[in-house]
């Protein structure tokens, strides 16, 4: 077990931070909310709008979603797989939204919307 954990120090970890003023862009999504617009029966929410966004930017710079093999390998994913985080009285829980790059922002919504009732069942 130490080994492992001795080994994972090698690993590279990047962290990305960006602070990304939308003021604009909330108003416009709070007026499309006002009106009731719901996808296939799903209110709107800015997560799977996010989430899209985020695909379309590791689209642009697929070395964002890439993982360290070895000495100068790089293995970039053609999948945009993103985990996002729930709160739960039993801690967080954090299930994997796969292939986010070939859905909708309304088939998103509908895997997030999966989850949260997987998640409310579990507590």
């Amino acid at each position: 077990m130490i080994d492992v954990m001795h080994e994972s120090l090698k690993i590279p970890v990047m962290g990305l931070s960006e602070e990304i003023r939308f003021d604009e862009f909330k108003k416009q999504f709070n007026s499309v909310r006002e009106k009731g617009f719901k996808l296939d029966g799903h209110k709107l929410t800015l997560t799977p709008v996010f989430l899209k966004v985020l695909s379309v930017c590791l689209t642009q710079f697929p070395l964002l979603n890439s993982s360290y093999e070895s000495r100068d390998q790089w293995v970039q994913w053609e999948e945009h797989n993103v985990s996002v985080a729930f709160d739960t009285p039993n801690g967080l829980m954090v299930p994997n939204v796969k292939r986010v790059n070939h859905k909708t922002i309304l088939e998103i919504s509908k895997d997030l919307e999966v989850y949260k009732n997987k998640v409310r069942d579990q507590v």
